[in-house]
């Protein structure tokens, strides 16, 4: 959700960067970029129109990010030149890229071993510290006062790892320690990204306030991908459960050669989406055939306004829910939808728009915590403007707007892990996800002691609903973190 982009950008600016660029910007989706994580943001996120906002809050806290907010008065010189030379390309096919694990035994190995071991060092001690090359010390370091500069920053302390190699050398004057680490006094280097500050509410009965539901809407349709059940040689063959012939829309991404309904070959040349009438469903199993090209990540999904319910039910599972399938395409659920993925929308992008009023009449004021269960949550009350909630660990923190009439709306955005998946995935909604997660095969995003394969015939959907045992009833509990 927008809190987690938010975390990252603050940890970010906190070690000094002032330019940034997000992860991708997709015009579409399309073949490997489905499998890409996180989706191009904030385009493909369900929560988009959080953005502008998201960014005002960014630039509001960090008004001068042209000045790194954590001192150091330790530099920490890395041995760039001398693991270039001593790097044998075939090694890198067995190194991690993404955090350098599995680095082989070899002379560039050492030279690492021995640099990572000052790093770790250096954590423990408590001592502020940066990091720099050769190079740079080289071309742009210069002795001023008691300490090394480097652009604007001036360092008392310099410790070079004796693997440097240095072809001018460093300014004279400049006394340089080989990895000898010491920490001074009230020390605090702080190695990781911080962990979100706590905001847990400790509730008080007298500060309950409880609104009761009084509709609901989801004007968002299901896309459910469909996993071929067997095929060969490009050809693949899914099978779909339905209620009652009813219009659907088979979407594909490139590389599609033919789609077979019930039998039926359709036409896919040039089309990315195909609106099926009712006349090609029977009520029951339909069969579904489709031939890929030759290497094409070419998923197919199923799009239209309908519920999924599985077959064998739902079981709780971690933050969220988990079923076998097959799953059976219905009408979509009357009354109020109080759980999105249980009432039949597991794979919708949302969001689940529900009105509330005050019991007898009463609101909160200041700031107040709503305990649902969404990746965002916006909160829509008359005569003010829309307002998103702040992640804490009972739901989302509002500053309650005054005066606030008798009702009021939210809308509850899922987890775009619920759209987009892996949902084999035995982790779940992890908090890293790379195209290794689709595939089932362990590697740097899986948790330490994951079995070699991570999938399995589980589908897994993050928690979306009104507010975990309120799922079930029709009222939300607000918590006033101030009156």
């Amino acid at each position: 959700g927008p809190d987690d982009v938010l975390h990252y950008l603050r940890w970010l600016g906190g070690h000094g960067l002032t330019h940034f660029v997000m992860h991708l910007w997709q015009y579409r989706l399309n073949r490997e970029s489905l499998r890409d994580w996180p989706p191009s943001t904030p385009v493909h996120m369900n929560w988009r129109e959080a953005w502008p906002e998201l960014v005002r809050k960014f630039r509001k806290e960090y008004p001068d990010l042209s000045r790194p907010v954590r001192e150091a008065d330790t530099l920490l010189i890395s041995p760039h030149r001398a693991i270039q030379s001593w790097f044998d390309p075939a090694e890198f096919l067995r190194v991690d890229i993404h955090k350098g694990a599995r680095y082989p035994d070899s002379p560039a190995g050492a030279i690492n071993d021995r640099f990572m071991d000052t790093v770790r060092r250096l954590q423990d001690s408590g001592i502020r510290w940066h990091v720099t090359d050769e190079l740079t010390c080289e071309d742009h370091a210069v002795v001023a006062g008691t300490g090394l500069r480097i652009g604007s920053r001036t360092y008392r302390t310099v410790i070079a790892s004796p693997d440097c190699r240095w072809y001018k050398g460093l300014p004279d004057g400049t006394d340089v320690s080989s990895g000898v680490v010491s920490a001074p006094e009230g020390g605090g280097f702080h190695s990781g990204p911080p962990v979100p500050p706590s905001t847990a509410v400790f509730l008080q009965s007298g500060n309950e306030f409880v609104a009761e539901l009084g509709s609901t809407r989801i004007a968002a349709v299901n896309r459910i991908p469909l996993e071929a059940e067997s095929g060969s040689g490009g050809v693949r063959v899914a099978f779909l459960d339905v209620d009652m012939p009813r219009p659907l829309s088979v979407e594909h991404t490139e590389g599609m050669e033919y789609i077979e309904v019930n039998g039926l070959r359709l036409p896919v040349a040039d089309m990315e989406s195909l609106m099926l009438g009712p006349d090609l469903w029977t009520p029951g199993r339909n069969r579904i055939e489709w031939k890929e090209s030759k290497d094409a990540l070419t998923p197919l999904f199923l799009r239209g306004w309908f519920c999924v319910h599985p077959a064998s039910g739902w079981e709780s599972c971690g933050t969220g829910w988990r079923a076998r399938g097959p799953f059976l395409i219905s009408d979509r659920s009357p009354g109020p939808v109080r759980d999105g993925v249980r009432q039949g929308y597991p794979f919708c992008a949302g969001p689940l728009r529900s009105r509330w009023s005050w019991v007898h009449g009463s609101a909160p004021q200041g700031e107040i915590c709503v305990r649902v269960h969404a990746s965002a949550v916006r909160l829509i009350a008359e005569g003010h403007e829309h307002m998103w909630g702040r992640r804490c660990e009972d739901g989302f923190v509002f500053d309650w707007p005054s005066p606030c009439g008798s009702s009021f709306m939210l809308d509850l955005y899922p987890s775009m892990f619920n759209v987009h998946g892996p949902h084999h995935s035995i982790h779940g909604d992890a908090p890293v996800v790379s195209p290794g997660q689709y595939d089932g095969t362990r590697n740097f995003a899986d948790p330490d002691g994951s079995p070699p394969r991570t999938t399995d015939p589980w589908w897994r959907f993050a928690a979306w609903d009104t507010g975990g045992k309120c799922s079930q009833s029709d009222s939300v509990r607000i918590v006033c973190r101030s009156c």
